[in-house]
């Protein structure tokens, strides 16, 4: 449990500087295997953005209609 424990430590010590890294990745670049697959414009379109993320893919996704 204490490894566990350290993990979270650490994760939470650096949290400020891995939320902005991750900003720093377009969701297109990131998301760019997926592409193809997504269908985009029309109404009524969902996207279910399951994470623990920041919401940009969720924004970009909506910016997609």
């Amino acid at each position: 449990m204490s490894a566990y424990l350290d993990i979270i430590a650490a994760y939470d010590a650096k949290a400020d500087q891995l939320a902005e890294r991750y900003e720093k990745v377009a969701s297109e670049r990131m998301l760019a295997e997926i592409l193809p697959v997504i269908p985009v414009g029309g109404e009524g379109r969902l996207a279910l953005d399951v994470g623990a993320g920041t919401g940009r893919d969720a924004a970009w996704l909506t910016s997609l209609g």
